[in-house]
């Protein structure tokens, strides 16, 4: 595999996003960036239409100068498990994969595209050690769905594959030597969890808790309509001074319960055999850019936050810097798929 210029897109369920990459001497700049809201409240042919002609503007706008697309699923749609097992080959492997499929996928395999990648071999010297295995099952009618939508707006789907791990390749170092990282994707509808261990996905987990449930709060505390919350969510945020404080009694209770998530993947990781602590946070997607998430988080589970930049090692003029001048988060899943070898 190797890299050539194409589109990341990320359709997410409040916005698209749109990144093409370039690649000189080693290095990523920035060829064309651009976001625009995500169809809502339509069905069938009519939301088909709306996506269409999002994709077909954003890409005109942006100034992309490929056709080739590569796209992520939304988590939310999407089945996604880290399994072990012991070392096998193929064709032993992908006989058992599929069986394995059928007690962690809630619905028939003839339904969804199955795919697996084996993530790491058992580490030798180390008693009872296992081979880790991605699993992803997509419905066929999600991906039909994209097929679809992206052609007809004229592009070509060269790639698929989901939020996480594209916004893994953008965040994290596959430096052996990085530290073991767990990765928080918060989007709109959920929120999804990845440890990642020398650059390797280790374990991946999602919660149905995302943005819009701090939205919901919000709109309910302070009785609020959806935009005006989204506005004091983003001006605001935790800042205890904003509003008496009730912003924060609204949204803490929401980041609380997706903390409680963080402890508890953290822990269930590191008493695995052979597992290395968990030394970082990183934050990524919308809801990341939230005023005081950074801070919070880090008192939380006692250990370095970072807010996820998918730009900090790009080459970028000075416009494009302030173009996204704290975007990164919210462009890390369109940044990584932007990068994918292909």
């Amino acid at each position: 595999m190797k890299f050539f210029s194409h589109i990341g897109l990320d359709i997410g369920s409040s916005t698209v996003k749109l990144v093409q990459l370039g690649k000189s001497g080693g290095q990523f700049h920035l060829e064309a960036i651009a976001i625009a809201q995500t169809p809502q409240g339509l069905e069938g042919v009519s939301r088909d239409a709306a996506e269409i002609d999002v994709v077909k503007k954003l890409a005109k706008d942006s100034g992309a100068s490929s056709k080739q697309v590569a796209v992520s699923l939304p988590e939310a749609q999407v089945y996604t498990r880290v399994i072990e097992m012991p070392f096998l080959e193929e064709p032993d492997l992908s006989s058992t994969i599929k069986w394995q499929a059928e007690q962690y996928i809630p619905v028939p395999l003839s339904e969804v595209v199955l795919k697996h990648q084996v993530l790491n071999f058992p580490k030798t010297g180390v008693p009872g050690a296992k081979m880790a295995v991605l699993l992803v099952a997509a419905p066929r009618l999600l991906i039909d769905h994209y097929m679809s939508v992206l052609s007809r707006a004229g592009l070509e789907i060269v790639a698929i594959e989901t939020e996480i791990f594209a916004a893994a390749r953008a965040l994290v170092s596959t430096d052996a030597l990085s530290p073991t990282t767990l990765l928080v994707n918060l989007g709109t509808d959920n929120t999804t969890f990845a440890v990642l261990s020398g650059g390797e996905l280790s374990l991946t987990q999602s919660v149905g808790t995302g943005g819009m449930a701090m939205t919901r709060a919000l709109m309910s505390g302070l009785g609020v309509e959806a935009a005006q919350a989204d506005q004091y969510k983003k001006v605001y945020g935790l800042d205890r001074s904003g509003l008496e404080g009730k912003v924060v009694a609204a949204v803490q209770p929401v980041i609380d319960v997706l903390a409680a998530e963080m402890k508890k993947v953290t822990a269930y990781y590191e008493t695995r055999a052979g597992a290395s602590p968990i030394k970082r946070v990183i934050l990524s997607g919308g809801a990341a850019v939230m005023r005081g998430l950074v801070e919070y988080v880090a008192a939380l589970m006692n250990m370095e936050v970072q807010l996820g930049n998918p730009f900090r090692r790009m080459i970028l003029s000075d416009r494009q810097k302030e173009a996204v001048l704290d975007a990164g988060p919210i462009f890390a899943a369109s940044a990584g798929l932007a990068m994918k070898e292909l």
